[in-house]
């Protein structure tokens, strides 16, 4: 091969190289946020593996014969949980900030949702049956589990294991053999407003389980509504606090196989849960029995509620947002309290787009110029009441860009003849609009023109001199355009001063001779009429 050859191979595989490397680059830049199936990718698994970061998959209305693995930080969203199904798995393993909400996940082997060795994992609003368990957490922190209808699964509604500081609430279980929802080994959790129903046992704690809250469930009509047990290595679970919970039609209200103490009401006059087969009265009406309901010798409800514990009022959320133009990307924030039970979540949608949560997003920010955005928000406490009707801000605001403005006349470095000055200009803003100008001369005071485009400064002196003409939109934000000219009658103005000298001399010239002429023709006839007498 020649060496022409050899080089015109090289230059031919250093261009095919940098093309490459460009179109892997456009490809880069143009990452959607949001991957949709089956519109972009044909399943959910593709979308996964083509999504990065941060980025949602929205997942439209179909059934989905596949199982999912979620290995990286995505928002995995169904259109509707009634009608966005999957049949088969979904697995998140070894990631942080997942998101799961908006399917039905049914009709696979083992777990439904398996998240192994994770943190931020979000898993809300979801229906999930026919499971040995509905959702299996193994090795799971500071994660959410949030009204999900979790029903007839073989073993276990939801599943913990050497898990901690999680939140479970407002999920509906029922029919699950075993358990509605069972820990083991773990720690520092709050299980808040399920419904736990028809099952062996509502709510199990196994070994080394301590320091939980459990408030606000509604356990009835299981064989055991709590039952407490230690391991084989003789761990307890204890320092565990419940309240607020109603427990009710259980054939056991609690099973407590070991000697440890747990704590059974939050004081008076909080006080503790309601027992349908608590016998003792209420003499004083304050909804709070007179005597103790007992467990057993180590385990009491000091303050027994007499009848079930109700929530059904909804959180109340506020924003910040001002009402005013804003001229940089910017935060409306949100803000919720809920006077009973607590606030599981606030959510919100920009302009009729995704759900977000201020569990799981950042607060709603602004980024694009317009004064027509729509919000829309509400929340939701932990025993599942929404905030109704949502609320919804209109007209938000954003101006990001100044205004335009030119000066038509004088022109930059033009000579303009004393002694008036007549200043014009032009101005546009396609965002918040046009609010007023102000013109100044030399650095002197500015005059508001409001909306006018013209100026007239009297007396100008001769010499150079520079015009400013600012412009103001209505969100506060302004441009500047200046021009330096000169008055004087130098240059151009010399000629126009010969033109204006000339046509005056001429002018007068003409008129003189005119009145010369008429003046002489009015002496004539007297001079002819004297001849004659």
């Amino acid at each position: 091969m020649t060496a022409k050859k050899i080089a015109l191979l090289l230059m031919i595989s250093v261009l095919v190289g940098e093309v490459y490397s460009a179109l892997i680059s456009s490809a880069a830049l143009e990452s959607p946020s949001v991957l949709r199936v089956p519109q972009n990718y044909p399943t959910i698994q593709a979308a996964v593996y083509a999504a990065t970061s941060g980025d949602t998959i929205l997942v439209d209305e179909g059934t989905y014969h596949e199982s999912v693995s979620v290995d990286r930080s995505v928002s995995l969203v169904g259109k509707g949980k009634a009608a966005t199904i999957i049949e088969g798995n979904i697995t998140v393993f070894e990631q942080t900030l997942v998101k799961v909400t908006g399917f039905t996940v049914r009709g696979g082997r083992r777990n439904g949702i398996t998240v192994f060795d994770s943190t931020n994992v979000t898993i809300i609003d979801n229906i999930i049956v026919g499971y040995n368990v509905g959702i299996d957490l193994t090795s799971v922190n500071q994660s959410t589990i949030g009204a999900n209808i979790i029903a007839s699964n073989s073993l276990t509604g939801i599943a913990t294991s050497d898990s901690y500081n999680n939140l479970i609430f407002g999920n509906s279980l029922s029919l699950n053999e075993v358990q509605n929802i069972g820990l083991v080994w773990s720690s520092n959790n709050t299980i808040i407003g399920n419904r736990m129903n028809m099952s062996l046992t509502g709510l199990i704690l196994t070994g080394n389980s301590v320091y939980n809250t459990v408030v606000g469930n509604f356990v009835s009509n299981n064989t055991k509504g709590v039952y407490l047990e230690a391991d084989s290595q003789g761990m307890s679970p204890n320092y565990n606090t419940f309240y607020h919970n109603s427990f009710i039609n259980n054939t056991s209200q609690v099973v407590n196989k070991t000697s440890t103490v747990n704590v059974w009401d939050n004081g008076h006059p909080s006080a503790g849960n309601h027992w349908s087969d608590y016998t003792g009265v209420d003499n004083n009406g304050d909804g709070v029995g007179d005597t103790p309901y007992i467990i057993d010798v180590n385990n009491l409800d000091h303050y027994p509620l007499v009848a079930p514990y109700v929530d059904v009022s909804p959180p109340n959320t506020v924003d910040d947002y001002d009402g005013l133009w804003h001229v940089s990307n910017f935060n409306v924030t949100l803000s919720s309290i809920d006077d009973r039970i607590g606030v599981a979540d606030t959510y919100y949608r920009i302009n009729g787009g995704l759900t977000r949560s201020l569990n799981f997003d950042s607060q709603p920010f602004f980024t694009t110029e317009s004064s027509e955005h729509e919000l829309e928000y509400w929340s939701q406490d932990l025993v599942g009441n929404e905030e109704l009707p949502h609320k919804i801000v209109t007209n938000i605001k954003l101006d990001k860009s100044n205004p335009s403005v030119s000066i038509n006349e004088p022109k930059s470095g033009s000579q303009v003849v004393p002694p008036n000055v007549t200043i014009t200009w032009q101005g546009a803003d396609e965002v918040s609009g046009l609010d007023h100008f102000e013109v100044g001369l030399d650095g002197g005071l500015w005059i508001n023109k409001g909306t006018a485009l013209t100026h007239t400064f009297l007396g100008v002196s001769e010499g150079d001199h520079t015009v400013e003409v600012k412009a103001f939109d209505k969100s506060g934000r302004t441009q500047t355009s200046s021009v330096s000219f000169a008055v004087g009658v130098g240059g151009f103005g010399w000629i126009y001063l010969v033109i204006v000298v000339f046509v005056v001399v001429v002018s007068g010239i003409v008129i003189g001779v005119w009145y010369y002429y008429r003046k002489r023709s009015a002496a004539i006839p007297k001079r002819r009429s004297k001849a004659r007498r």
